[in-house]
């Protein structure tokens, strides 16, 4: 479900921009920097190697209903990352909005995104949006500043009837996959308990390119599903907790013969047959080969491609790798970022000048490579640095494609 961002044309002046900001942005926490960027403030925070940005864009005008106002900002594309669909999140407050979602930088790592939405007393609102690297210190640090930035820009005034502070739950939610409705491990959705997962995908028109685009279902025994897998292992998920607090997410499913019927809370619908169903991980079994997922976008300026890949081994090793690129030209300036594994490297020129530039990637290996085992829903990852992960698992019946981080893989077709 990755989507790359799309160029806009014929961009206002930066003078201009920056003129527009509606407010006096708040100053930036401790440990953080901040620098405007046209109409938004970008504050910037690093942490050993890994950095977070949070993005406060400038007050805007009351909206006729602030449900569709948000819902308009979270289906546009976050700039610079590839991102999934955001899934809004149950608030306690009614001037209070929340969607997540995750992504992957230029060298193919996850991050974490959340977007925030608040309606001030006098009923203008305030939007935000925090990208987050795949580290639980650097996430719980950005996700909460991104809190506190936006409720400080909501805030400038007498307090909104009915506005709270946000809730903690949500805060908590952070990369590394410290799911908000997640529990002790195992202490969660029984193997017992699951029906089957289920995909579907379709292909999207955008603009001139063409672009697949997945969906999964978790399908529990009592007639429930969820849509979209949770970012832990079923068995990590406090599926009461997730209910409430997804209550978007969670619909109801019938089988009549091999036939899937799926109803969401909306009464929108969908029918999936047995070709749609995805097995989880025999007793025993170990995965081998390599598994790559692909995205592009083409727009009239520039041109990018981006593929990750997971190498599983028999002896229980993985190692993860990815690659990018950009390339463009406009106005008679072109230029390309190649991104890899290794590092970046930029490139530009023009009529009278050529420029380069290479920087190393500070990632460490040990950051994409450990150990692995599948045990039937569920793939835990024990990396090199020590972080150990559990995420869903599921897979076709011939082991051609698996879900991972949040797509589906499949082996390179042989020729």
């Amino acid at each position: 479900m990755n989507r790359l961002p799309i160029a806009r044309r014929n961009a206002m002046p930066i003078a201009l921009l920056t003129a527009a900001v509606a407010h006096a942005a708040p100053p930036a926490p401790a440990g953080w920097t901040t620098r405007p960027a046209g109409d938004v403030q970008v504050y910037s925070y690093r942490h050993d190697a890994h950095a977070a940005e949070m993005r406060l864009f400038a007050i805007e005008p009351d909206p006729s209903s602030f449900d569709d106002w948000f819902a308009a900002r979270i289906g546009k594309a976050v700039q610079g990352v590839m991102s999934q669909k955001f899934i809004p999140v149950a608030s306690e407050s009614p001037a209070l909005r929340v969607a997540m979602a995750g992504g992957r930088d230029s060298q193919g790592g996850l991050l974490g995104l959340v977007r925030i939405g608040c309606q001030r007393a006098d009923r203008r609102v305030v939007f935000g949006e925090a990208v987050m690297p795949d580290d639980q210190a650097t996430g719980k640090q950005a996700v909460e500043t991104a809190f506190a930035l936006v409720h400080e820009a909501c805030s400038d005034g007498p307090p909104a009837a009915g506005a709270t502070a946000p809730a903690q739950p949500v805060a908590r939610q952070a990369p590394n996959h410290d799911y908000a409705f997640q529990t002790a491990p195992g202490a969660g959705i029984k193997p017992s308990q699951v029906e089957t997962v289920l995909m579907f995908w379709r292909n999207d028109q955008a603009g001139m390119t063409m672009q697949v685009h997945t969906f999964f279902f978790l399908l529990l025994k009592d007639g429930t599903f969820r849509d979209g897998l949770p970012p832990a292992a079923f068995e990590d998920v406090d599926v009461d907790a997730a209910r409430r607090g997804e209550p978007g997410l969670w619909g109801r499913w019938t089988r009549s013969g091999g036939k899937y019927h799926l109803v969401w809370p909306d009464k929108s619908s969908r029918d999936l047959d047995a070709g749609a169903v995805r097995q989880p991980a025999r007793p025993g079994e170990k995965l081998q080969g390599l598994y790559k997922g692909f995205s592009a976008y083409s727009s009239p300026w520039s041109v990018s491609s981006t593929e990750w890949s997971v190498q599983f081994s028999p002896d229980g090793h993985f190692l993860k790798s990815a690659n990018r690129s950009v390339v463009g030209s406009v106005g008679g300036v072109g230029g390309a970022v190649l991104s890899d594994d290794r590092g970046t490297t930029s490139t530009m020129g023009g009529g009278n000048f050529a420029t380069a530039r290479s920087r190393p990637n500070p990632r460490p290996a040990s950051s994409r490579a450990g150990t692995y085992k599948v045990d039937g829903w569920m793939l835990e990852l024990d990396y090199d640095n020590g972080v150990v992960e559990r995420r869903p698992f599921c897979a076709t019946a011939d082991r051609a494609s698996i879900w991972f981080e949040g797509d589906e893989l499949s082996r390179p077709t042989q020729r």
